[in-house]
Order: structure tokens, then sequence, then C-alpha cells
């Protein structure tokens, strides 16, 4: 995904966040950093969520084992929950990150019952 994608997806997300009640900041450089950091940080005023944030124009989305654990790590130190947000076409689905499981690369899709709706 190209910079300006993820960023416009990015914003399209805190838009939504906002909307349910959450103060947002997106996370400048974060796909481009050296070290582990979200893409966004929201809370609603009682919990904390670092967010990852793809966008594909598909149904079926591969991500890294590697980058779940880099936004685990960073959920830890931070003190947050870690969440990835996913914008397939235009229907947004979120998944707690310590609920995903798998080796090498996890496969996701919009339908599946793993996603969480607590967002």
């Amino acid at each position: 995904m190209s910079y300006r994608k993820g960023a416009d997806a990015e914003r399209r997300l805190i838009k939504l966040l906002r909307e349910k009640g959450y103060e947002c900041v997106r996370v400048a450089g974060s796909g481009r950093a050296r070290f582990e950091q979200p893409d966004v940080l929201a809370s609603d005023g009682g919990k904390v969520i670092c967010i990852e944030c793809k966008f594909v124009n598909k149904d079926v989305l591969y991500i890294s084992k590697n980058e779940i654990d880099a936004l685990k790590r960073f959920a830890r130190r931070f003190g947050c929950k870690p969440v990835l947000a996913v914008q397939f076409k235009k229907r947004w689905r979120f998944w707690e990150v310590e609920k995903l499981k798998g080796k090498g690369y996890i496969k996701l899709e919009p339908n599946q019952p793993s996603a969480s709706s607590d967002i």
C-alpha cells in the first residue's frame, strides 16, 4: 500500500472512531519508523488502544506475524490494548491482536468470526 493510501485510510479510521466517542491521534511516520509504533492511538476516556491500520481493495489480507508481534510489544510497553483495523473495500473490521494466531502470515477476511465488534 502506498503512503498516501495508508494515510487516507488512517484518517478515515480516525473519523469513524471519533464518531464513536474516541479521541485519536495519528502517529507521524509510523510506517517509516525504525522502532515499533502504531498508526493510531485512541482513547474513549477509559481504555487506550493502539491501532495498526490496513486498507485492501480485496476480500482478504495477509499480515505478517512480525508486524503483529511488533504491535503487541508496543502495547505492552505503552500500557494499552493492541487492535488491528482493516478496511476491506468500504467495510471496517477490527481484531483484538492478542487473539490472532498463526505462523509467518495470518490470513484475515471480512466475515471471519474472530473479528472484534467492541470498537
